[in-house]
């Protein structure tokens, strides 16, 4: 991997975090937090399906500086901007999120205190002063997350790798601007358990979530919109504490070749469910993996780090 320098994710005041591994506040972040009311250009046509209901579309204008503008690669430079707030959506003509699916994700597309910047604001610390960045893998059992973790932290990679019940990695980053370094916990969750899996593990504590898919799949957007994100919301403190997360498609090398499931699309459909973040990768291939495991410590830390 070697040493390279990272740069974390600017926030105008830095919450305070109690004693060591004391719960993150649920109050919402200082009005000098960054919030940017950038929303989704118009959509593509849905990607696979036709509706006999019209779906929502959004009306704001974007913002020259999104981070979620352009299509997605390991070499585009780190944001620092948050995700975009909550907006007004109202029937017009065609968008990503149908009529059905924007009722299952209202509860995020709508919360107005939602910025994704709760473990930027309040961060926690383990008993050694250490900040933690536990970041909590969800997704499908087959969509590459597991591979994508083996690929960062043992640089390999395995076919038909087996999605473990509860697994857990844990690495010392170092954090450059100061004297204690940032204990980075990589939780993986099985598909198949996930809603179980999610209530322990809100019960531990989550400072970032990466939501997986894999790009192999044709459905896996409609997936994304009627369990997994419900999921997230339903089951998790993402909204409650604000927690920030990030949508990854994995298998980039054995993508779905469709243009109605382009880059484009999920840049388009990321920013309107709000995440910090969309990424693409392939854990076979290593591309792209580092980038998301440094896009998920930026997403809470605001301190430049070196990975080694």
């Amino acid at each position: 991997m070697g040493n390279k320098l990272f740069k974390g994710r600017k926030h105008g005041s830095r919450g305070s975090h109690g004693s060591h591994g004391s719960p993150r506040s649920s109050e919402e972040p200082t009005s000098s937090s960054p919030r940017h009311a950038s929303a989704v250009a118009q959509a593509a046509a849905p990607y696979a399906q036709t509706s006999t209901q019209e779906p929502y579309q959004q009306t704001v204008e974007p913002t020259a500086d999104s981070h979620h503008e352009g299509t997605p690669s390991s070499n585009s430079p780190r944001s620092a901007n948050t995700p975009p707030a909550a907006t007004t959506l109202s029937p017009s003509n065609q968008d990503l999120i149908s009529v059905e699916n924007y009722e299952l994700l209202k509860p995020l597309l709508e919360a107005t205190s939602y910025t994704g910047t709760g473990s930027l604001a309040n961060p926690r610390f383990n008993e050694s002063g250490a900040q933690l960045a536990r970041v909590v893998f969800v997704g499908e059992s087959d969509s590459g997350k597991t591979s994508l973790i083996e690929r960062y932290t043992k640089r390999k990679f395995t076919h038909d790798i087996k999605a473990p019940v509860h697994d857990q990695f844990t690495k010392m980053i170092n954090l450059l601007d100061t004297s204690n370094p940032l204990e980075l916990i990589l939780i993986d969750t099985p598909g198949s358990e996930t809603e179980s899996s999610l209530r322990e593990l809100n019960q531990a504590g989550a400072d970032v979530y990466v939501v997986c898919f894999s790009l192999s799949d044709p459905i896996a957007l409609q997936n994304l919109q009627t369990k997994w994100l419900p999921q997230l919301i339903q089951e998790s403190d993402l909204i409650s504490q604000n927690i920030p997360f990030l949508l990854v498609g994995c298998k980039n090398d054995v993508r779905y070749v469709n243009p109605n499931f382009s880059s484009e699309l999920m840049v388009q459909f990321s920013h309107q469910v709000r995440a910090f973040k969309y990424l693409e990768c392939s854990a076979k291939v290593d591309e792209g993996c580092d980038e998301v495991i440094h896009e998920a410590i930026a997403a809470v830390t605001e301190h430049e780090f070196e990975d080694i």
